[in-house]
């Protein structure tokens, strides 16, 4: 279970979510904008695992996998 790639992923997503979060209330201009790249890198990584997942419909599947591959 550890060393999965997409497990490895989901757990980096909620890391980078969870430090963004926490990083995002501390009154500090730096600290808001190194939240601000966190959660953006946050983002892409669910963007990844959301991509995975859609890669197995016959219809949207090869699409998705274009805009992965452009990604």
């Amino acid at each position: 279970f550890l060393f999965d790639f997409w497990n490895i992923l989901n757990f980096l997503a909620l890391l980078f979510y969870f430090v963004g979060l926490v990083l995002r209330f501390i009154p500090n201009a730096q600290v808001f904008t190194a939240a601000r790249i966190i959660l953006s890198l946050d983002t892409i990584l669910w963007y990844l695992r959301i991509l995975y997942g859609y890669q197995y419909l016959k219809s949207l599947g090869p699409k998705l996998l274009m805009i992965r591959n452009m990604v």
